[in-house]
Parts: C-alpha cells; structure tokens; sequence
C-alpha cells in the first residue's frame, strides 16, 4: 500500500475505534490520533531514502526485492516487523506513556495490511529474523486495478467518516440547544 494510504486508512480506522466506548480512551485525543496517523506512514519513511538512493544510483530499475541489495532488504525487514514494532512501543511506553496504544496499534496495522498487499514486490518477513522466508500477499498494491480500488474504498469511507461527523456535531448542538432552552424554563 502507498505512504499516503496507509496514513488515511490508520486515520479511518483510529476514528471509528474512538467512537466505541471499549476502545475510545486510547484514541480520545487529536493529539493521539495524530500520533497514530504519523506512525501509520512512517515505517515507509524510514525506507524511502534508500529506495530512492537505489533508484538514482542503480542502473537496474527492476522493482522485485532481489534487485535490491542485500542490506536494503534486511532494513526494510528490519523495520517492517513486529518485533521492531515492539521496540518501538516499548520506546514510546518509556518517553509518552499514553500514546503507547495509538503508536503500536498504527504500526502494527500498517505491517499486516502490508504482510496482504504486497506480492512480489517487497514480499514481507513480519517475523524476521526468526522467520527468513517472506509472505507471498493475497494482492500487489502496485496493480493499477488493486490502487485504483483501494482508493475509490477510501474515498467512500472517509464520506462516511466526514458524515457521521458531521452528524456528531449536529446532534451535539441540538443537545446544547435543549439544555439551554430546559435552564429558562
């Protein structure tokens, strides 16, 4: 899945876990939504300067993890893993306590809709180093049918998001209006 999807699906999914009452302590703040979100694209961050070095400096331009160096796929590996996602956690566990679950809960999404949409191009090893084979994905978001779908479901999605908003805040207000109106009477 591309950078920018991955930081809209975690936000779609962050929001509708706030509105369940189980789940919306963890996610209850912009700032905590906001810290999910940057964490859901940032594992791409982290590879993005060696993908684009490689693709500058390589006379290959063949997109199948084999053309790439040995040590740019175990970074990549590296950090699209759950035990690095763990380090990670236990890292903001220690330095921001309360944003332990939104940071986790974003990087781990992130990893197993990747473990499922990438296929043959950056196959992943979720479990590396135990696990050195990488998951062959059900589909390749780089498939013109795959992104295209993909982006036409988050579109819909986020209407709904931005309807159901939109919803929140009316019947916000109305509660307001009652309230006042109950205190002349």
């Amino acid at each position: 899945m591309d950078i920018v999807a991955h930081g809209l699906w975690t936000f779609v999914v962050v929001y509708v876990l706030s509105q369940w009452k189980l789940t919306a302590r963890y996610f209850n703040t912009r700032k905590k939504l906001a810290a999910a979100v940057i964490a859901g694209f940032s594992i791409d961050l982290l590879f993005a300067p060696q993908f684009f070095y490689f693709l500058t400096h390589s006379a290959s331009r063949d997109f199948h993890a084999t053309a790439f160096p040995g040590w740019m796929v175990t970074w990549y590996w590296i950090n699209h893993n759950y035990f690095f996602i763990a380090i990670i956690g236990l890292i903001v566990f220690l330095l921001f306590r309360g944003y332990t679950v939104p940071v986790v809960f974003a990087l781990t999404l992130h990893v197993t809709m990747d473990i499922f949409t990438h296929k043959g191009f950056f196959e992943l090893a979720p479990f590396w180093p135990i696990q050195q084979a990488p998951f062959h994905g059900l589909v390749s978001w780089a498939q013109p049918t795959f992104f295209k779908w993909s982006w036409i479901t988050l579109l819909a999605v986020f209407l709904l998001v931005f309807l159901h908003m939109q919803y929140q805040k009316r019947k916000s207000l109305i509660s307001k209006h009652k309230k006042s109106k109950d205190f002349l009477v």
